[in-house]
């Protein structure tokens, strides 16, 4: 599964990395930027990123304001373009990238996208791939938290959804079902550590790192509901959905969620907290997870 894991992705961007070049840049340089090239500005307003490209490739430039000049360049390799970039802290930059691979399964030939998460020290230019010990799935960008009691680490999650028969006995029973673990990842090495495994389809989890709502879905019902975290805890939104459940993306503020849901037009609702209640938001974008 190392194909998976994008081992060589990693090591282009490193060396790419350390040789980018540094150019000086004016004031009017840094207001030409393209408005289509998603500018990400650092909580302490020192680092911008955004994408760009170099030889006609999807890059990710990342410019240091303090010093008025191009910092790092990081070229998405062949074969894998830029999905996004966002700051975890003033120390680390996330880039997320996709790819696609062809593996052999029992069902033939099958290709899969596979996405990762890229952190860049942006002081140092190292570059770490987040989770490489989590083989075995082909998306490991799903960042819930980022933890700022603790800003070199995030929280990630992921979800899986098992499908195997468990033995009592002489007897057999499905024990298909949704499955989520949560890790802290650190931010320089990339290593993780698990913090917890649910057998529920998902977790909200807040900025501090702590779980503040659970995901259930009943697949014989398609009930979809929205809880207070525990095994009693109370519920929040219950709904039947067949394929339109909403996507739960984090808090607004401390008193509701924010939601996608796909069967609608007009953008994000919120769903209020202690009522379940739903209400349209204007058009907004997102730069940052809970």
């Amino acid at each position: 599964m190392k194909n998976l894991v994008l081992t060589a992705v990693l090591s282009g961007l490193a060396l790419m990395s350390g040789a980018a070049s540094v150019q000086a840049q004016s004031i009017d340089d840094f207001a030409s930027t393209p408005l289509d090239a998603h500018p990400r500005l650092s909580p302490n307003g020192r680092w911008l990123a955004t994408h760009c490209t170099q030889r006609s490739r999807v890059a990710a430039c990342v410019y240091d304001l303090q010093a008025n000049a191009l910092a790092h360049i990081i070229p998405a390799p062949e074969g894998a373009w830029l999905d996004s970039a966002s700051f975890a802290s003033d120390d680390f930059l996330l880039l997320s990238l996709s790819s696609y691979n062809t593996m052999n399964t029992g069902n033939g030939i099958r290709r899969f996208q596979v996405s990762r998460t890229l952190s860049l020290d942006v002081a140092s230019g190292e570059v770490a791939l987040l989770a490489p010990d989590l083989r075995g799935s082909t998306n490991t960008t799903n960042i819930v938290s980022l933890n700022i009691d603790d800003p070199d680490t995030v929280i990630m999650e992921m979800n899986y959804y098992r499908d195997s028969q468990a033995q009592t006995g002489s007897r057999y029973a499905s024990a298909s079902g949704f499955e989520s673990l949560l890790y802290e990842v650190d931010l320089a090495s990339g290593d993780t550590d698990r913090l917890d495994r649910s057998e529920i389809m998902g977790r909200v989890v807040d900025a501090q790192g702590e779980v503040v709502a659970e995901i259930h879905f009943e697949e014989s019902s398609s009930l979809y509901e929205i809880r207070e975290p525990g095994r009693n805890g109370d519920v929040i939104y219950s709904r039947t959905h067949l394929s339109d459940a909403p996507s739960i993306l984090g808090f607004i503020g401390e008193n509701a969620f924010l939601a996608i849901f796909p069967s609608e037009r007009g953008g994000y609702r919120r769903i209020d907290r202690s009522t379940g209640e739903i209400s349209m938001l204007g058009d907004i974008e997102l730069d940052i997870v809970s």
